[in-house]
C-alpha cells in the first residue's frame, strides 16, 4: 500500500461524495478521493488517466440504475481496476451473508452514514480488515 491511499467512490448521488470524502479524510491522514457516477465512467476515467488506479473502490450497492451484479462484473474485469479491493455501500444496513459477498468478489458491504465520524470509523475498519 502506498503512503497515500487512493479511494474511488462510485455513487450516482453527488451529495454522497462530499460526506464520503470528509469521512475518508478524517479516517486517513493521507488520502485522495475520486468519484464516478457509474462503473463505466469509473473504468473510463482510470483508463484515460483522469483518475489514478484506486487502492480501494467503494460502490453504492443499491442505487444503480442497471443490474448491480453485471456492473460489478464489468468493474472486476477491467484491467485498469486490477488489484483494487472492492467494498459495497448500502443505506439499508450491511449485508452479512458472507458466501454471497465472496461469490461476487466483494470484500465487505458497509452501511452509509450521514454522520462523518461514524462513516470515518467504518471506512477505516474495512480498509484495515477490522471486524
Amino acid at each position: 500500500m502506498n503512503d497515500t491511499l487512493t479511494l474511488l467512490l462510485i455513487d450516482e448521488h453527488t451529495g454522497e461524495h462530499s460526506v464520503f470524502s470528509a469521512a475518508a479524510q478524517q479516517a486517513f491522514p493521507r488520502v485522495n478521493c475520486f468519484f464516478a457516477h457509474t462503473c463505466e465512467q469509473a473504468i473510463a476515467s482510470v483508463k484515460n488517466k483522469v483518475i489514478p488506479q484506486p487502492d480501494f473502490i467503494f460502490l453504492d450497492w443499491l442505487a444503480w440504475p442497471h443490474q448491480p451484479v453485471a456492473d460489478l462484473q464489468q468493474l472486476q474485469g477491467a484491467v485498469e481496476m486490477k488489484g483494487a479491493r472492492i467494498f459495497g455501500l448500502t443505506a439499508d444496513g450491511p449485508v452479512t451473508e458472507r458466501s454471497w459477498r465472496e461469490n461476487l468478489g466483494v470484500n465487505r458491504i458497509i452501511e452509509k452514514q450521514s454522520n462523518v465520524n461514524l462513516y470515518a470509523v467504518s471506512i477505516f475498519k474495512v480498509v484495515h480488515d477490522i471486524p
